[in-house]
């Protein structure tokens, strides 16, 4: 039976690998941060991210070198996603509020959002806040 002994290790194999990469992905911690809220204020159209502009712009140093799925357990899903060239991928989370947004018919102007890059490693090598 060499058959069943090569499937249980190929089993065992990846379950290893399943837990050691479902391990990977805890929120990182930024005192004031409710991420539940952040995600759920998609494109900023709730206020709740304008509100805390503040405080990611004093932790912006923080997403420095997060993986990919940290920062999303940590912030969410992005409201938009760009690809560059060199496999470079951008994050970007709205905070002032997206145009689509329902409410926004009497903003004047960009919105202001947090841009997060990440570089072909999935590891964030950049993260600002500006105009879109």
């Amino acid at each position: 039976m060499p058959h069943c002994k090569s499937t249980n290790y190929f089993l065992g194999l990846s379950l290893v690998l399943l837990l050691a990469l479902s391990g990977c992905t805890k929120p990182t911690k930024i005192e004031g941060l409710d991420a539940e809220k952040f995600g759920k204020d998609a494109k900023g159209c709730n206020g709740y991210r304008s509100s805390i502009k503040p405080l990611l712009e004093a932790h912006l140093l923080d997403f420095k070198s997060l993986s990919e799925p940290e920062i999303i357990a940590t912030l969410g899903p992005a409201d938009r996603k760009d690809l560059s060239s060199r496999s470079q991928k951008y994050f970007l989370y709205y905070l002032s509020g997206a145009p689509d947004c329902p409410n926004q018919d009497s903003v004047v102007g960009r919105p202001v959002v947090l841009l997060i890059r990440f570089n072909s490693l999935n590891r964030v090598t950049e993260s600002s806040i500006g105009l879109d």
